[in-house]
């Protein structure tokens, strides 16, 4: 068997790609308006710290996208603890 024959036909990179756009499609579509529990729906966002640039950034971008939609929005620090 080469090498070529353990491949899949879609790199993990393209399938993570496809994966973040889907559930972005997904939330975006008016199927997060739907509620499986009580109260409405609360976008969440789990970051490490608000210090680093890029969770800045992300934090950003994820408030931008929370009230594109009209949903709450929380973000969560954890300042470095996986508890």
């Amino acid at each position: 068997m080469s090498s070529q024959d353990h491949r899949s036909a879609v790199s993990r990179r393209d399938f993570m790609k496809l994966g973040a756009g889907a559930a972005f499609a997904m939330a975006g579509s008016g199927i997060s308006r739907l509620s499986l529990g009580a109260g409405q729906t609360t976008l969440a966002c789990s970051f490490r710290s608000l210090t680093n640039p890029y969770y800045a950034a992300f934090n950003k971008g994820a408030q931008s996208f929370a009230a594109s939609v009209g949903l709450p929005y929380v973000p969560l620090t954890t300042e470095g603890s996986s508890e």
